[in-house]
C-alpha cells in the first residue's frame, strides 16, 4: 500500500527551512545556521527482487536524507552502506531473533547505538548475546552413497541421513 501511495504522490516529506533557522547563541556567522540531520525510519520491504510494487525502492526516498534505518527485513546489516542512489546511507538492524531458514538469518544479530553530531553520525554495533540459536547447513541427497531410489523404505532412509 505504501508503494501505491508513493506512486500516487500521496507521500510528502516535511523539511525544516535551514535558511530561516538560526542559532541565536552562535558566536560567529558560520555557526549561526542550524544544520539538520535528516533521519528516516521505515518498516517496509526493500527492493530485493520482490517486484516493483511490493516494496519501497531506494529511489523513492528523498536525496536529502542522511540516514535511513530500514526495518522489516530480518537480515542484520547493522553497518551503514551507501544507498543505490548514492545520496544517503542505509542501516538495516534486522530481526533480533532468527525467524526463517535463510543464510542471512544465520549471521550474528546486533543492535546499534546511533550517535549524531551536526551532519555526521556513527553507529556502534553491539552484538546480542542472548539470541535463540540458529544453524544452517546443506545436504545434497543425490550425493549420499547409502540412498537408493529403488529402496522401498527411501523415506525412512532419507530421514536417517537428515537426522545424522
Amino acid at each position: 500500500r505504501l508503494n501505491r501511495m508513493w506512486q500516487n504522490k500521496k507521500v510528502r516529506f516535511l523539511r525544516p527551512d535551514t535558511a530561516s533557522t538560526t542559532n541565536a547563541e552562535a558566536e560567529d556567522d558560520d555557526d549561526a545556521v542550524v544544520q539538520w540531520f535528516n533521519l528516516f525510519t521505515l518498516h517496509q520491504n526493500r527492493d530485493l527482487g520482490r517486484g516493483s510494487k511490493n516494496c519501497v525502492h531506494e529511489s523513492m526516498i528523498p536525496e536529502w536524507m542522511d540516514l535511513v534505518v530500514w526495518g522489516h527485513e530480518h537480515e542484520c546489516l547493522i553497518e551503514p552502506t551507501d544507498s543505490l542512489v548514492g545520496t544517503f546511507r542505509i542501516c538495516q538492524p534486522g530481526s533480533s531473533v532468527a525467524t526463517s531458514l535463510t543464510p542471512g538469518e544465520s549471521v550474528r544479530k546486533h543492535v546499534g547505538i546511533l550517535e549524531i553530531r551536526g551532519e555526521e553520525f556513527r553507529i556502534t554495533p553491539l552484538p546480542l548475546v542472548e539470541v535463540r540459536p540458529f544453524a544452517m547447513g546443506e545436504v545434497v541427497l543425490s550425493d549420499v552413497q547409502e540412498l537408493s531410489i529403488d529402496d522401498p523404505n527411501i523415506d525412512g532412509a532419507i530421514g536417517d541421513v537428515l537426522e545424522e
